[in-house]
């Protein structure tokens, strides 16, 4: 696929816009290229799809509180490293972000994992910001996803994230998750949207 869209591209005098991805493990080849946030209900794997290597988040478990409340949750983390989440990025600057998906979740949810200048570990100076489109839902087959955030003033590094979140208390369709369910993410592009 990668030399495929190579081709493409120099064809089309656009090699400059392959070379604009952000992300420098998009077609998910190197599984160290995205990793899970640490959250024992959810597992993050590399998953072929014939030829072609998928990242895949997993739901492995519900957690069930002294009170029957079930909750679950976990990040999948494109970008940088669990050491250091995030790729350099421009403050208060747009970016477009794109990929491929397919699911047997209800929802998954796509942020920003936006992390201020600072000393100390990233996740304490981490802020998960929506993107637009906020989630996408379940689909058999493989759909095609785009969509934009907007980085904060004083943020100066960027990831694209990939999160299952669940409160039985708070959601009247919590009982559509089940352990096991999955989406298994492609393709992923990220560029600076000046210029559009």
């Amino acid at each position: 696929m990668k030399k495929m869209l190579m081709i493409a591209m120099a064809v089309g005098g656009s090699v400059m816009l392959y070379g604009a991805n952000l992300l420098e493990n998009g077609e998910c080849d190197n599984p160290s290229g995205y990793f899970a946030d640490g959250n024992p209900c959810i597992a993050v794997s590399q998953e072929k799809d014939g030829d072609n290597a998928c990242a895949k988040l997993t739901l492995k478990a519900i957690k069930l509180g002294e009170d029957g409340r079930k909750t679950l949750g976990g990040k999948m983390i494109f970008g940088g490293t669990k050491y250091e989440a995030g790729i350099q990025i421009k403050p208060d600057t747009e970016y477009k972000f794109s990929f491929r998906y397919r699911s047997t979740a209800p929802v998954c949810f796509i942020s920003s994992a936006q992390v201020r200048a600072g000393d100390g570990p990233w996740y304490t100076r981490v802020k998960y910001v929506s993107c637009s489109p906020r989630h996408v839902a379940a689909a058999e087959k493989w759909t095609e996803v785009s969509g934009t955030f907007k980085t904060g003033k004083d943020v100066s590094r960027a990831a694209l994230c990939f999160e299952f979140w669940g409160d039985s208390k708070l959601q009247s369709k919590f009982a559509d998750w089940t352990e096991g369910m999955y989406v298994v993410v492609d393709g992923l592009t990220l560029e600076e949207a000046a210029g559009e």
